[in-house]
């Protein structure tokens, strides 16, 4: 079985990675999805409580554990394993607590960015989420949240919240795959580095003697 732990800020670019894969046979997991179905569920008739996923998300990993939400996509990898399904993305890791359940199981680790430059990589990512924001009618409050969205998820005081540049590291000292995702960079390029690095784990596990 194959499952890549895939790990990214907003406008990264994750998107890309999980169509790649899943072209190739690999099952999405949304951990955002399932984090919403799970609230649906604790929480059918109380909107508020659906609407906050960040202080929910939060607030589920401080009463369950910081790793509950990697425990229950964990779950669906193993529904889905008994289904006959060998190939897995998960995406939507936000805590390394949740990377490290994944990792405990055999994940390979995968990241995005635009930039090792961190305020480059934030300039990239906002310059595509205002294209795509314009492109929805979509206005300035838009964008200021974006900025305010991006610095709590990369860290938080909280350490319940989110944590993705903490998470990005654990990619880098793993020796995971760490895409570049940069200004000009044409989807279709992504795409080939997508489908190198999963057929590459695919000859691996189809000849281990060549691991």
């Amino acid at each position: 079985m194959i499952i890549i732990a895939l790990v990214g800020m907003p406008k990264a670019g994750k998107g890309v990675i999980s169509g790649a894969l899943e072209g190739r046979g690999y099952m999405p997991i949304s951990m955002s999805a399932i984090l919403r179905e799970q609230i649906l569920r604790d929480y059918p008739n109380d909107p508020n409580r659906r609407d906050d996923m960040f202080a929910r998300a939060v607030e589920y990993r401080r009463q369950c554990g910081p790793g509950y939400l990697g425990e229950l996509s964990m779950s669906r990898v193993f529904e889905a394993s008994e289904r006959g399904k060998d190939k897995f993305v998960i995406d939507g890791i936000r805590h390394p607590a949740e990377l490290d359940i994944f990792l405990s199981s055999g994940a390979v680790p995968a990241g995005i960015i635009c930039d090792y430059d961190k305020e480059l990589d934030y300039a990239i990512r906002k310059k595509r989420f205002m294209e795509n924001a314009h492109q929805r009618g979509m206005g300035f409050e838009s964008t200021r949240k974006f900025r305010s969205m991006n610095d709590r998820e990369w860290s938080n005081e909280d350490p319940m919240a989110p944590q993705i540049g903490a998470c990005l590291s654990i990619v880098v000292n793993h020796r995971g795959r760490l895409f570049i995702n940069g200004e000009g960079k044409k989807i279709t390029e992504l795409q080939n580095e997508v489908n190198q690095f999963a057929s590459s784990l695919e000859g691996a596990q189809s000849h281990p003697e060549r691991r």
